[in-house]
């Protein structure tokens, strides 16, 4: 009798262990296509991996602004997407063209941020609202054309804030499409005056001093895009045991 009960138990414990082994399996397996399906679609050729913003709608531009080739537009694109194990590595190029005081220069960032996803917290995963208002001294405001970025943005933020997200970059500058009245020799007056100074001259290619955050924004061409890659993201984080933060 006892022969017979510590044989159902091994048998139970078999199966229980086999149970394991598949789930795990099962697991590893849905990992691996969700890796599969953001690094599918963030494919240059699908579309979907390049956000342009523009302060002012190209088709209420003035025309002195046509007359001069001023353009001004953010630009940031995830140009690769790797991973090794549950760590993964965004490479991401952000562009600023004739934007705010910086008429005629074109300024270019190319960071590579890495991280574990374990370290991600997975309830702060959310798609930004470009257009919820914010205060100002004439009183409550909206950022110019935020329709042009509404629901195009993913927020993540790591576990309890800790600065887990690695990033290293390189900066470069050089003079936008933009012709000012003068042809530009001011600017070249101010570049021979104060060399060095980003605002004036182009520069070459620098690499920044690296920095470790606590979040990290990525932006999409469509708002539905950016849906279906915030919910493979967050199963992501999951998979690889990402949890809420204390409080």
């Amino acid at each position: 009798m006892n022969q017979k009960n510590n044989c159902r138990t091994v048998g139970r414990i078999a199966e229980g262990l086999v149970v394991i082994l598949a789930a795990g399996l099962v697991q590893a397996q849905s990992l691996d296509e969700t890796f599969d399906w953001i690094t599918n679609t963030l494919r240059p050729s699908e579309g979907n991996n390049r956000v342009v913003h523009r302060p002012t709608p190209p088709n209420q531009y003035p025309p002195d602004w046509i007359h001069k080739n001023l353009d001004p537009y953010h630009a940031e694109t995830i140009t690769k997407f790797t991973h090794t194990g549950c760590r993964v590595e965004f490479d991401i190029d952000v562009e600023d063209n004739d934007m705010g005081f910086l008429l005629g220069k074109h300024f270019m960032m190319h960071a590579v941020d890495s991280f574990n996803l374990k370290d991600i917290d997975p309830n702060s995963i959310s798609i930004e609202n470009a257009c919820e208002p914010f205060e100002t001294s004439a009183g409550p405001s909206t950022g110019w054309n935020c329709e042009d970025k509404q629901g195009k943005f993913l927020i993540a933020k790591t576990v309890n804030s800790e600065s887990k997200i690695h990033e290293e970059s390189t900066g470069l500058s050089w003079k936008s499409g933009y012709t000012p009245e003068d042809g530009g020799k001011l600017v070249e007056q101010l570049c021979k005056k104060l060399p060095g100074n980003g605002a004036y001259c182009d520069e070459p290619e620098r690499k920044n001093k690296p920095s470790d955050l606590t979040s990290i924004e990525l932006g999409f061409s469509t708002p539905e895009y950016a849906k279906r890659f915030a919910k493979a993201f967050k199963h992501a984080v999951t998979l690889c045991g990402g949890k809420p933060s204390a409080f």
